[in-house]
């Protein structure tokens, strides 16, 4: 406060000095503007006022060397409100310090307890590296069961191919036998008039064969579309999920094959890196100052650290869960893809096959049509309509032609031993269907032996799927124990990633200390330098004060001596005016 009111008294000093010697100036100017004549009247005061006007230069000298005072002291105000400044900031910073040495005790306790975890996560990497190798042997036996079940799945494969193929052909051949049935039958049942209830019976038994033995056949067909179905489903299943462990196998493989190398190089430098930055926590330690300083930043950097390692794991985590999830999806949907695919295109061969079929027994069917009709109308007719229905007949028989065109067979037709053409017709048509039955016997023999052949087929297709089944189950409990495993192996390389973030993190908070230390001490050099300067200052503020305050005074004093002598010099001036014009008459 007395600084400052010297400063004020000063200040308002300067302004009254400066408006007398302005004040002193007019005059001057005036006596300046005098004319010639009152100039050599008061030449007998000149002297005098070149003695002012020399008083009047040391003032305005000293007046300037007050206003530069004035801004040096100034500026030493402002040095020492910025020194006041970093005492403060520098009692603050003492207080922090003194404010965490609390928080030295638990920061120890900390590197003791990362110590124990890192102890910790070596007899886990030993741990690790023997189930490691446990995992590699059970994988290679894992191999080898695939491999064997996907051998047995091939000839399975390949045998039911074959077999369909077999029974597709006979199949076929069925239905053109049925055919061939059913259009004889019907042709050759107007022309048959003796022992008719034979003849109906006979019929009734190949119509309910031919029924049975087509719905036998379509039931066979949809059986056997159904297995294909349910084994291609298991096939594609096997090889999505052979595809899959493959894949994971040997992603598993080579991740940690290189983890394991990179792991244990990490863990030797890390380990020299910890004994290092243990020695050197060891010293200094030792010395209390340094420890102050360092525990000013050490809970927070660290803090700061390992929660920006920790936003950086999670990120990177959720980054790699994206991309393999994204990697399977995308490898499950053009395997879907491929095996839908196939499907369809399977589907349009089948159904082009089934169209193919109605076509052909709808033209069958309308022909048989047609030739019956057309046997009906010529049964009854002339001569030469009975000679086209024998031979229409013989035709759809499939006989050759010396069967119908031999010459005792046209002189019955011509002229028959009991004049009746109808005996001799239906004595050749006996014994075509005589042929007939004794082909339907050999074909209904034949279907036994296929519907045999189709039961060793369906055993052996419940055992390929009781395999199939057995084999799922194998990989399901053999995908859960991977799992399982490398979930154990996730949580273990966490851990150690955890312990190896700890060691970094104090790496660079030592670091960073050593960085704070070189600026603390450069702070409190610079402060030793500022408290100097601001006692030199206030020092020489005084010294200044006292001075003005000085040169203050005798300014003033000499503005009086002067004012009273340019007082006198105006009443001299004044009377020698009067004198001159009261005497003007006498001086002319």
């Amino acid at each position: 406060m007395s600084d400052q009111s010297d400063t004020d008294y000063a200040t308002e000093y300067d302004y009254i000095h400066l408006a007398q010697i302005v004040q002193s100036k007019n005059l001057h100017n005036l006596y300046d503007t005098d004319d010639e004549s009152e100039d050599e009247d008061a030449q007998s005061v000149d002297p005098e006022l070149r003695e002012l006007e020399n008083e009047e230069e040391e003032l305005e000298d000293e007046l300037r060397e007050c206003m530069r005072n004035r801004d040096e002291r100034e500026e030493a105000g402002n040095v020492i409100n910025d020194a006041n400044a970093w005492a403060v900031k520098y009692d603050e910073m003492r207080n922090c310090r003194e404010k965490l040495e609390a928080d030295n005790k638990e920061l120890l306790n900390q590197v003791n307890s990362a110590v124990e975890s890192k102890k910790a996560a070596e007899n886990g990497a030993k741990s690790f590296s023997a189930e490691f190798e446990q995992s590699k042997s059970d994988k290679a036996k894992l191999d080898i069961q695939i491999n064997a079940l996907q051998t047995n799945a091939s000839k399975a494969a390949t045998q039911y191919e074959n077999d369909s193929n077999a029974w597709k052909l006979e199949k076929e051949q069925l239905e053109a036998r049925i055919r061939t049935l059913e259009t004889n039958t019907g042709n050759a049942a107007p022309e048959y008039s003796k022992d008719s209830a034979t003849w109906r019976l006979k019929k009734q038994r190949l119509e309910c064969a031919a029924t049975k033995l087509e719905t036998e056949a379509i039931a066979a067909v949809e059986k056997l579309d159904s297995e294909r179905a349910r084994w291609r489903e298991a096939e594609q299943r096997l090889n999505a999920e052979k595809f899959e462990e493959k894949i994971a196998r040997s992603k598993d493989e080579v991740a940690w094959g290189a983890e394991k190398l990179k792991l244990e190089q990490q863990f030797d430098s890390e380990k020299r890196t910890w004994r290092e930055t243990e020695q050197r926590l060891n010293a200094e330690r030792s010395d209390e100052k340094m420890a102050r300083i360092r525990n000013e930043f050490t809970w927070e950097a660290a803090k700061l650290a390992l929660e920006e390692k920790l936003s950086t794991a999670a990120t990177e985590l959720r980054t790699r869960k994206q991309t393999w999830a994204g990697t399977e999806n995308m490898l499950s949907a053009s395997q879907l893809a491929e095996e839908k695919s196939t499907w369809n295109t399977e589907r349009l061969a089948l159904e082009q096959d089934n169209k193919q079929l109605r076509e052909k027994y709808s033209t069958l069917e309308q022909s048989s049509k047609r030739d019956i009709q057309f046997a009906k109308n010529s049964a009854s007719g002339s001569e030469q309509g009975r000679r086209r229905a024998i031979a229409n007949m013989n035709k759809m028989f499939e006989l050759q032609p010396d069967d119908y065109k031999d010459e005792a067979f046209e002189q019955d037709i011509a002229s028959p031993p009991d004049g009746k053409i109808t005996d001799a017709i239906v004595e050749r048509t006996m014994d075509r269907m005589n042929a007939l039955f004794d082909a339907a016997d050999k074909f209904l023999e034949q279907h036994r032996e296929q519907g045999a052949r189709n039961n060793a087929l369906a055993a052996r297709n419940n055992v390929l799927a009781a395999d199939r089944e057995n084999a799922k189950h194998a990989i399901h409990t053999l995908t859960v124990e991977v799992q399982a495993l490398t979930n154990t192996i996730q949580a273990r390389k966490n851990t150690f990633q955890a312990l190896k973030d700890t060691v970094q993190a104090l790496e660079d908070t030592q670091s960073k200390l050593k960085e704070r230390e070189t600026d603390i001490a450069k702070l409190k050099s610079m402060l030793d330098r500022i408290k100097t300067a601001a006692a030199e200052l206030q020092r020489n503020y005084r010294q200044d004060t006292e001075n003005w305050k000085r040169v203050a005074t005798n300014s003033a004093a000499r503005q009086k001596s002067y004012e009273n002598t340019v007082a006198t010099q105006t009443e001299s001036i004044a009377l020698v005016r009067k004198f001159l014009s009261d005497n003007a008459d006498k001086f002319q």
